[in-house]
């Protein structure tokens, strides 16, 4: 989705690279102005050096001086492609945007191969571009780091469900699966049964037994009436401004640009302490934090959300002129752009 975005954003992206049949070349094919190299999913994954060989007499063909990429898989077939047009004297500029953890080190022979024909690195926030400073055989000169960006979403009038207008109505948005940490926020309302709370959780459920765990906590924990699962919904965005507050149960998201959403829509965004969350709220000052897969720490900051109505409002308030600020899309991509023209 980034790598569609950022050549929607970017005029200079005039051409790129896509699997056939997928729905990033779909989703391209329908940009005008727009020159796509499609590529088969058999000849990337069995056959990457004729792959690299096409790629590299297509960018020379196109006058191409600079490949863009954000999948970490897709590297080592971007620098074979710059390796093979340096033996012809053929100058390629590589960038990589990276989106997700860098966790462990990646300075074997291989990765030194690889990483040395990048010419930029973008980390999207201090806490992958601090683990690219560890861990990547890439010069310091090379590693920068841009904050991804949103959009002011307009906010419809009314929303695909019905909520109560006299309780407390909180969000959760993202895909129900284990690694999100929903049952945290079952657990957190149990521990808070007599809140005035009701929680929507709206996202695929890309696997249907947590789904089913999820209700059955629901169900042990007394708190049924108190959730409602809503399935996947098309743009939830543009509904954030009815809730209260969004909450991300995430034990270490990368970044989180649902928080930014909420706090551009103008309500609470609550995060846990880890990742890139940490960068995006200043706690009880342009958002909440809570611990890490801590339920009970999560039902603190839910209490402190009842407790202090007319603070809540102020820290909504400054988060999302904090948002405005630091996470608009338009700007950031700028600052990418600067990156490149720079190279």
């Amino acid at each position: 989705m980034v790598a569609v975005d950022t050549v929607k954003n970017i005029a200079k992206f005039g051409y790129a690279i896509a699997l056939e049949k997928s729905w990033i070349a779909e989703s391209l094919s329908n940009l005008t102005g727009r020159n796509i190299y499609l590529s088969s999913a058999l000849s990337m994954r069995h056959f990457p050096y004729f792959t690299a060989l096409k790629i590299a007499q297509w960018i020379t063909e196109n006058n191409i001086s600079l490949l863009h990429i954000h999948w970490a898989k897709d590297l080592p077939l971007a620098a074979l492609v710059k390796k093979i047009l340096i033996a012809k004297h053929y100058k390629l500029q590589l960038v990589v945007s990276r989106h997700m953890s860098l966790p462990r080190p990646k300075k074997s022979i291989y990765h030194h191969w690889i990483y040395t024909s990048i010419d930029a690195y973008v980390s999207v926030c201090d806490f992958v571009h601090e683990q690219a400073q560890r861990n990547l055989p890439v010069a310091r000169g090379k590693l920068y780091k841009i904050y991804p960006g949103v959009d002011s979403i307009e906010q419809a009038a009314n929303l695909p469900f019905a909520i109560n207008p006299h309780k407390i109505n909180i969000i959760v948005l993202g895909r129900l699966e284990p690694v999100k940490g929903q049952h945290l926020m079952l657990q957190a309302l149990a521990d808070l049964s007599q809140a005035n709370i009701h929680c929507y959780f709206v996202g695929h459920a890309m696997d249907e037994s947590y789904l089913s765990e999820l209700k059955a906590l629901a169900k042990n924990l007394g708190i049924t009436s108190k959730v409602t699962f809503c399935g996947f919904i098309q743009n939830p965005a543009q509904y954030l401004a009815h809730f209260n507050a969004l909450i991300l149960t995430t034990r270490c998201e990368t970044f989180g640009l649902v928080l930014i959403e909420a706090m551009r829509a103008g309500i609470l965004a609550i995060g846990s302490r880890a990742g890139g969350v940490t960068e995006i709220i200043e706690h009880q000052k342009t958002g909440l934090l809570f611990e890490t897969e801590n339920a009970l720490a999560l039902a603190e900051q839910l209490e402190w959300l009842i407790m202090h109505p007319s603070e809540i409002n102020e820290i909504a308030l400054e988060g999302k002129k904090r948002a405005e600020q630091l996470f608009d899309k338009k700007t950031n991509y700028q600052l990418l752009e600067k990156i490149i023209d720079n190279l």
